[in-house]
């Protein structure tokens, strides 16, 4: 049986960039949708020395823009309130 894989936008910042914009540039890049409101949640070293600090950001509010990215047939935008991600441990 195959499986779907639910994946968050995610990338790197580019050089001169701050995380809030390369937040909202992955995120148009990946979706199609351009946050306009975001929040923090926190950030982490996966493995310190390794790998770069994880930054994890909440998208309060977006409007629809560009899909920019290159394989745009393979992706399929899954909206999850917030709720059923933290009671369902599918996701985990």
């Amino acid at each position: 049986m195959q499986k779907e894989l639910l994946e968050i936008p995610a990338g790197g910042i580019d050089p001169g960039e701050d995380v809030e914009t390369a937040v909202k540039r992955e995120m148009q890049e990946e979706t199609g949708y351009l946050p306009r409101k975001l929040v923090k949640l926190g950030s982490f070293f996966p493995r310190q020395g390794i790998l770069p600090k994880t930054v994890f950001y909440l998208v309060l509010t977006w409007c629809p823009a560009v899909l920019v990215a290159e394989d745009t047939d393979s992706i399929r935008l899954v909206r999850v309130p917030v709720s059923e991600i933290t009671q369902n441990t599918d996701f985990w």
